[in-house]
């Protein structure tokens, strides 16, 4: 089969007015997602979707609170996000073109920072749940929410290795931050890191 790469010319503007920032590539490399806040004086920050050349830019997830950190599953089908339109951050889930959107982590605590796994069935997400920032690993659909730091020092921004059963997370330990691996077969234990 053929290959595409699909590009913007270097250095084209793509998006114009408002705030715009934290822009994804959907794995296909043809469409961005980005956040966007039309009124900067008094709007929310919301999620768009654009073609790789600017065009057909559209409105996801048009409400009330702010939505920031969309990540594309692998499929491109699905987007995960978080928001604060329930009074907290919570992680969302969504079709590519803004419909369905659900609650996929429903707690008091702040859960942000979704990452799909390269097969789709499972996302990672930062929660503040046990007082502190540790990283979760749940199914894609929000089921079965697991701890895998369970460390008193913070661990931030998730994100998955080369491969499905593997994590990297940021983890701040006195004042200093460090890249950590967690692996994800079993939630960690402290002192111990999961291979």
């Amino acid at each position: 089969p053929k290959s595409w790469t699909w590009l913007a010319p270097v250095g084209q503007q793509l998006t114009h007015g408002g705030n715009n920032a934290e822009a994804y590539f959907s794995k296909s490399g043809r469409q961005l997602i980005f956040q966007r806040q039309e009124d900067l004086a008094a709007g929310c920050d919301q999620e768009y979707i654009m073609n790789i050349d600017g065009s057909n830019q559209t409105n996801l997830t048009n409400n009330p609170g702010d939505d920031y950190d969309p990540a594309f599953s692998p499929s491109g089908k699905t987007i995960a996000f978080d928001t604060d339109r329930d009074g907290d951050y919570e992680i969302y889930k969504m079709k590519a073109d803004g419909s369905g959107q659900t609650n996929l982590t429903n707690n008091a605590a702040d859960d942000e920072y979704p990452a799909y796994s390269a097969d789709g069935s499972r996302i990672l997400f930062e929660t503040e749940r046990d007082l502190n920032s540790e990283v979760y690993k749940m199914k894609a659909d929000g089921s079965q929410p697991t701890n895998l730091t369970n460390e008193p020092d913070d661990d931030y921004y998730p994100t998955w290795g080369g491969k499905s059963s593997s994590a990297v997370s940021l983890k701040a330990r006195n004042t200093r931050a460090k890249v950590v691996a967690k692996g994800l077969l079993e939630p960690a234990t402290v002192g111990n890191t999961v291979k």
